[in-house]
């Protein structure tokens, strides 16, 4: 372009210059004979003018035409966004205003990207960072952003496209990309789906550019599965709570009304009556002590008081503990240290002896009449432990994993029968890992049952 209007330039010189002489040259010959003879002497120094005319006329064209060719060359770097340097300005007519103006525009371009820039990596760190999935879909149902959280949640792969309606149909969710566009819905949709194992609520939000026309949506994946869990966990508590209450209350009510009623007027039916009232109560006080320091464990609020102390002492105080209860019901209670154990281990003493005492407790309690509970402790290369074994009632299989929820009894007529709250392995559990151990039970049902405690050293 620039070489043809440097061309330009010189031809309509040129053009000018061999007019004008075939104006003069016409106008002589139609004279007289001795303007003729002076044409004729002219011409040589008329051929040297013209070709000095176009020497000239080049070099004009080269100082017009070459300020305009480094604007044109610099502005060219402006396609593949490269704003680093100003043009440098040559002159102060049109020419170089137009080059100032350029710098005006390259300055304001930079800015501007600069700014479009660091919005778009704020906007991605966010996104990327976000515990939600997002995927945005524009008005022809392809992906124009997903973030590493929805592709984990859906299990998508970068090397696999999805289109909107194709990939949301398999989900009946019953929503489409038209249903946005053509019917101009602008309001958001929820749903949720279930996909590998987890509840996932999704949210459709349609966005716009430009105008009132829908030119996409935006999915907002949220993973809710443990919040129904703990939702579903709540519901349980408390009609569990519900339900243990519920019994000794009325049970309470039963016989104090009895009583108000003067049905009962034998002493030794009052006295049955009141015993039994009081030990309702004392069965609701457990429950709501038990329920207390359930919370303050898992609110974290507790602080072990944390000392130095020998654990088979420990274990042999608790195992004493029930030495007299045992030869009463004519059961075997063993104490063993299976290998020794150097030195002392730092805990909480008190609660640790209260954990010992409630696994020693229900194996007493589930161990048939004439039964076996052998104790033992130990020290392995990775720390301590304390073992309960009993060759009574066992646990079924199906029941091993709930074993240390709350509330939770393998033989619930039995547990309530024997005073068990169903929260003692929930407490024991949490005891232990404040200490950072850990609490298991392997069973085989109606042959036996062992409790293993492993505490650091």
């Amino acid at each position: 372009m620039f070489r043809t209007l440097k061309f330009k330039l010189v031809m309509f010189f040129l053009i000018t210059v061999i007019l004008t002489i075939a104006c003069v040259g016409f106008f002589l010959s139609v004279s007289s004979p001795e303007l003729m003879n002076l044409w004729k002497t002219l011409m040589p120094a008329l051929v040297v003018g013209m070709l000095f005319s176009l020497l000239l006329s080049m070099i004009l064209s080269n100082i017009i035409i070459k300020p305009i060719t480094t604007l044109i060359k610099k502005t060219q770097s402006f396609i593949s966004e490269e704003f680093h340097h100003d043009f440098k300005v040559m002159a102060k007519d049109e020419v170089g205003r137009l080059t100032r103006m350029f710098n005006q525009m390259n300055h304001i371009i930079k800015l501007s990207l600069l700014q479009i820039s660091s919005e778009k990596n704020k906007i991605e760190t966010i996104l990327e960072n976000m515990t939600d999935g997002i995927i945005a879909f524009n008005a022809n149902q392809e992906v124009i952003h997903i973030n590493h959280t929805a592709r984990r949640l859906l299990s998508l792969t970068p090397d696999k496209p999805i289109a909107f309606d194709r990939y949301w149909k398999q989900f009946d969710v019953g929503i489409c990309m038209g249903d946005f566009i053509y019917l101009e819905n602008d309001t958001a949709e929820y749903r949720e789906i279930e996909f590998d194992g987890r509840t996932l609520k999704l949210s459709f939000v349609p966005f716009k550019l430009e105008g009132p026309r829908v030119a996409g949506v935006v999915v907002i994946i949220q993973d809710v599965t443990e919040m129904l869990k703990l939702e579903n966990a709540r519901r349980e508590f408390v009609a569990d709570v519900s339900h243990e209450l519920k019994t000794p209350i009325a049970t309470i009510r039963l016989y104090i009304e009895t009583l108000m009623d003067g049905k009962a007027k034998d002493s030794e039916t009052v006295s049955h009556f009141m015993k039994t009232i009081d030990s309702e109560a004392e069965r609701m006080n457990r429950i709501v002590q038990d329920l207390l320091s359930l919370s303050t464990f898992s609110s974290k609020k507790f602080e072990l008081e944390v000392t130095s102390f020998s654990l088979p002492e420990l274990v042999r105080e608790a195992v004493d503990g029930f030495a007299a209860q045992a030869a009463k019901d004519g059961k075997e209670l063993t104490y063993e240290e299976t290998t020794p154990i150097f030195g002392e281990i730092y805990g909480d003493r008190e609660k640790l002896k209260q954990v010992f005492i409630n696994i020693i407790s229900n194996a007493m309690k589930y161990s048939a009449k004439n039964g076996k509970i052998d104790v033992f402790t130990g020290e392995p290369h990775n720390g301590v432990y304390m073992k309960v074994r009993d060759n009574g009632v066992g646990i079924p299989e199906t029941d091993l994993p709930h074993v240390f929820d709350r509330f939770y009894r393998v033989d619930k007529a039995r547990s309530r029968a024997t005073g068990g709250t169903g929260l003692g392995l929930s407490i024991a559990r949490e005891i232990v890992e404040m200490h950072g151990g850990t609490i298991s039970i392997d069973s085989k049902y109606g042959e036996y049952t062992e409790v293993t405690v492993m505490l650091p050293k």
